[in-house]
């Protein structure tokens, strides 16, 4: 069955296909800083977190949760004759701390730990010292073996528990694993070393790839090896151009099928390639990027953000500003948003309208109290819509038990509440206020007009509980509204009373009446020029 996880103050939980939440125990230890954003990314059927927790995280599909990649060994192992014959030369031994899943596979695995080497003669190998791991996670340990007079390990033994430090055994080069393990294709993640976080985190073909929020390392874009989320070599990384060129380094990453996006505040290049071989990155674009690492939604392969002075669309066509034409003024002024908040918003995808959402901060708020909409059919901005049922604080898509995708928004009292239900309440009897404007001025905005009488078209509701306010105002943009005309909302067309002489016309559509649907199709205004004054 389908679940969801969230984060809720300083604990995880598991939400349910039916809203059930279940807590998620964290390793021993380990803490939610609720300051800090959880990142996630699904691989293997475990959900990778970082970010937010004090030690990056993976929990299984039972829901068990443990820490992504145990810490290496620091010492190494001691060597000594063992019972038995036949080990002769010169051998290397390492060993690792492992985890196992419920079914007995490794599913995690630290770096090994530094090389011990012993000359034998014709003995077996007697290792002591294999070092206890004090994380609660680990369940194993791996021990390696050279063959005579070798470089490369080979798996010798397994120890399954974090108890016994002590191995003997005398078998010969050709009876170890048949496949080498090489050394340098593990490897801790970002965030691995003290008070450091990964940043970002996605999957795209197959593995894991991250930042981390160390100042010298912000402009590498880590990886893990493929289908290994435990697996990040130090040297599996691409440094992200331009060098030291912001604080932040990068911003978001946008994972599409064709290319992974990588974000800085005023820079954006791919990872382009099939494979771990032809991974490379290009340019996409400089002078502009995204800023907000949570306002990435991926739609229908097509990737959407929050830029510095707008909302921007990722695409095969490159990266493109899209709100310049209509609602420039919402991010390039202080009037309707507070832009030092822009990189805390939130975006997510609303199924149900095929919208984009965006959660933003009102001006002079430092809560995530408003949200936009963009229809990607239409093309068309709406908002900013509010609610006042509670303070938003996050916003995600989950599954319902039939597979399909609800929007949700996460409140700072701890709820999680699901939009676009049945009846339109916002919260328990509170109205959703519907407050749509536009002006009209037939492309000659000085020319004194006539508006005639208009028809308003709307859906026909089959219980209308309320009605539609049609507010016109005439003249200059600092014209006083007129006098208010109802629309009834179950005829669908209704012809209003004439409306007067003006250079423009603004009209505000206005429905509040609780648990009452309104959709407008339209309007048909009628006007002709007077002349010019």
């Amino acid at each position: 069955m389908a679940w969801s996880i969230a984060q809720a103050g300083g604990k995880l939980y598991a939400i349910g296909t039916n809203g059930s939440a279940t807590e998620i125990v964290l390793p021993d230890g380990v803490t939610l800083d609720q300051t800090k954003r959880l990142r996630m990314a699904l691989l293997n059927r475990s959900v990778i977190l970082s970010h937010s927790p004090t030690v990056n995280l993976s929990v299984d599909s039972d829901g068990t949760c443990r820490i992504l990649v145990p810490r290496a060994p620091v010492f190494p192992p001691t060597l000594a004759a063992g019972a038995g014959t036949g080990l002769s030369g010169v051998y290397k031994v390492r060993f690792s701390n492992a985890i196992k899943d419920r079914f007995g596979r490794v599913v995690s695995e630290s770096p090994m730990s530094p090389v011990a080497t012993i000359t034998a003669v014709n003995t077996g190998i007697a290792v002591s010292g294999i070092t206890v791991s004090n994380e609660e996670s680990v369940n194993c340990r791996i021990i390696y073996r050279t063959t005579t007079g070798g470089e490369v390990y080979f798996r010798w033994a397994m120890l399954d528990d974090n108890i016994i430090t002590t191995y003997d055994n005398n078998m010969q080069d050709a009876a170890l694993s048949l496949f080498a393990t090489l050394s340098d294709q593990l490897g801790l993640p970002p965030g691995s070393a003290g008070g450091t976080r990964m940043k970002l985190l996605v999957q795209w073909k197959g593995a894991l790839w991250g930042v981390s929020d160390l100042p010298e390392d912000v402009d590498n874009l880590r990886r893990t090896v493929v289908q290994q989320p435990w697996a990040w070599p130090a040297s599996r990384y691409f440094p992200i151009a331009p060098i030291g060129g912001t604080t932040e380094g990068i911003t978001a990453l946008i994972p599409r099928k064709s290319d992974l996006g990588v974000c800085k505040r005023d820079a954006v290049q791919k990872i382009i390639g099939e494979n771990e071989e032809e991974w490379q990155p290009i340019k996409v674009i400089e002078g502009a990027g995204c800023i907000a690492p949570d306002s990435v939604a991926v739609i229908k392969d097509v990737g959407y953000c929050l830029g510095e002075d707008g909302l921007y669309q990722y695409d095969d066509e490159g990266f493109t500003l899209l709100s310049r034409a209509d609602v420039h003024a919402w991010f390039t002024t202080d009037t309707y948003f507070n832009r030092a908040m822009f990189p805390q918003a939130v975006g997510r995808w609303n199924p149900l309208l095929d919208c984009y959402e965006l959660h933003l901060a009102a001006a002079g708020s430092s809560v995530l109290d408003r949200w936009i909409s963009f229809d990607i059919k239409t093309r068309v901005f709406y908002g900013p819509h509010k609610t006042t049922a509670f303070t938003p604080t996050a916003a995600a898509c989950v599954q319902d038990a039939y597979g399909s995708i609800i929007p949700l928004i996460g409140g700072n009292d701890g709820f999680i509440y699901s939009m676009n239900n049945a009846t339109r309440t916002d919260g328990t009897a509170t109205a959703i206020d519907l407050d749509a404007r536009f002006i009209l001025t037939g492309d000659t905005p000085d020319i004194e007009k006539v508006f005639a009488a208009p028809s308003v078209l709307t859906r026909i509701e089959p219980a209308a509980l309320g009605t539609l306010e049609f507010i016109p105002t005439l003249g200059g943009l600092d014209a006083s509204a007129g006098t208010t005309q109802t629309v009834s909302l179950i005829v669908g067309r209704q012809r209003l009373d004439v409306l007067g002489a003006g250079r423009l016309l603004q009209v505000r559509l206005r429905q509040n009446t609780n648990a009452q649907d309104v959709l407008i199709y339209g309007a048909e205004i009628p006007f002709f020029e007077l002349g010019r004054k």
